[in-house]
């Protein structure tokens, strides 16, 4: 049972008039205690409630996410006469609560001024409130969405039972088919920056537009397909405040989980949510296939990793501080390590010595050219060996619309053959005498490049992520 003093802090709320936003303990009251198939009302043990699930995401610890803090604070010591405005743009999509209603006065947050409610940051009013008009078009992207001011929570049924939304929070539940679309998402996670000192817009992130290129919008697969898994029986979307379903209503289908697993397992870890970390863990050991093959020509090995993209963006997507790589190991009869590309140095977690590695990333340049980590001076993509997802066709963008934005792969090094929802990474190996060849993909959400003095990183979660592993053996 939720304490007492909770429940009249939140029924207390039926007495006000609605405000654009509620804390999340307000839709946690009617949210939460929604078991799994088969489970009990009165068992926490399986809770899918949207609330409930929520709260260990990162979208729930948006605005309190100690490396996004840190970045800030390196980007603003770059521009400290721009700081107000640096902060305020990342606000938009990281507390959202405390900036939007700054951005339709015309004025600026600054980070120091987030509420308690705009820490809660990507919480259930700001989604939910979220209006179709423009979604999906630029005028959208870089968090610039539009909420309603009419009161009305959107979701994805029909008919819905109002009375008790109604009754304790002033809102009014609204059947809205954009709620299940990725260009919701979309809004936020394709971020345009303007670079310093003048230039072209920059994609600096863009998980919807890559999706948008691919397959999948064609096979009916969204960003919620994956990030919000549906249940695979029907089940109630909300309880009465002291448990058990509304007697009007009924099960749901397809009922949505609000999981939003990504593949940032470090800051979950830095934090110590250990749920959060193992969703995160989890989704990404379903980002790839992995085999690998060899052949010999003329006294050597040609070892070809095949790595299949099984998500529905580039891989990896998104802050270009994430490093994927293959580690490719070929030891003798003996167990002997005759080869090997993609090793790490332990204390410095940079690549060890060895043939150059394999490496699938994102790596930007300012516009004299140079090589820089700072998303206010990137003006274009010095590299991106990102392997693109399947049926990916970045003309797929100027055919929806969207003009102007590259997200085409650069500096393709000859070694890797990039192709829409795979790479093929090749290797020569020296050797005549049998192997034992093991390849493994690997991955981190922080490269050392990017790393920065206000996130050390303790050292015990310098491992990178096994995401697959593949073994074949070449007589």
């Amino acid at each position: 049972m939720r304490p007492l003093i909770f429940l009249l802090a939140t029924l207390s709320l039926a007495a006000q008039q609605p405000a654009r936003f509620l804390p999340e303990q307000a839709c946690a009251l009617c949210h939460t205690r929604i078991p799994n198939a088969g489970g009990s009302w009165r068992d926490d043990a399986g809770w899918v409630g949207p609330s409930h699930l929520w709260k260990n995401s990162m979208m729930a610890h948006a605005a309190q996410d100690p490396y996004w803090r840190a970045k800030i604070a390196f980007e603003t010591a770059l521009a400290p006469s721009e700081a107000r405005a640096i902060e305020d743009k990342c606000l938009r999509c990281h507390a959202p609560i405390d900036q939007y209603p700054k951005r339709i006065a015309g004025t600026q947050l600054a980070l120091a001024g987030l509420t308690s409610l705009g820490r809660e940051g990507v919480s259930c009013t700001v989604c939910h409130q979220i209006e179709a008009r423009g979604l999906g078009r630029a005028e959208s992207f870089t968090g610039s969405f539009t909420l309603g001011t009419d009161d009305r929570i959107y979701g994805p049924f029909a008919d819905p039972f109002t009375m008790p939304m109604l009754h304790h929070t002033g809102f009014t539940a609204t059947e809205a088919g954009h709620i299940r679309q990725a260009a919701l998402c979309g809004s936020c996670h394709t971020v345009i920056t303007h670079p310093r000192g003048g230039g072209a817009d920059f994609v600096e992130q863009a998980p919807f537009l890559e999706w948008l290129a691919s397959e999948y919008p064609q096979k009916g697969s969204t960003c919620q397909s994956c990030h919000m898994p549906a249940l695979d029986s029907a089940q109630y979307i909300a309880h009465r405040p002291p448990g058990g379903a509304f007697p009007p209503t009924s099960p749901r289908s397809p009922f949505a989980r609000h999981l939003f697993a990504g593949g940032n397992a470090l800051v979950p870890a830095v934090l110590g949510n250990v749920e959060m970390e193992s969703r995160a863990r989890q989704q990404l050991g379903r980002a790839l296939k992995l085999d690998v093959t060899a052949r010999r020509e003329k006294g050597v090995a040609i070892v070809d990793v095949v790595v299949t993209n099984l998500t529905g963006h580039k891989l990896p997507t998104a802050f270009p501080s994430r490093q994927m790589w293959i580690h490719l190991q070929a030891r003798d009869n003996t167990g002997k390590v005759v080869f090997e590309s993609g090793g790490l140095d332990p204390a410095s977690g940079a690549f060890a010595g060895g043939p150059e590695p394999v490496v699938f990333e994102a790596v930007y340049s300012d516009a004299q050219g140079r090589a820089t980590v700072s998303l206010l001076e990137a003006a274009r993509y010095r590299k991106d060996t990102r392997i693109p997802p399947a049926g990916f066709r970045a003309s797929r963008l100027a055919e929806a619309g969207l003009r102007g934005f590259d997200i085409a792969p650069v500096a393709v090094p000859a070694n890797i053959d990039l192709q829409p929802g795979m790479a093929i990474a090749s290797f020569r190996v020296t050797s005549s005498a049998p192997l034992e060849l093991e390849a493994e993909a690997l991955f981190r959400t922080i490269q050392p490049s990017h790393e920065l003095p206000a996130f050390p990183i303790p050292a015990k979660l310098r491992q990178p992520v096994s995401l697959a592993r593949a073994t074949t053996t070449l007589r």
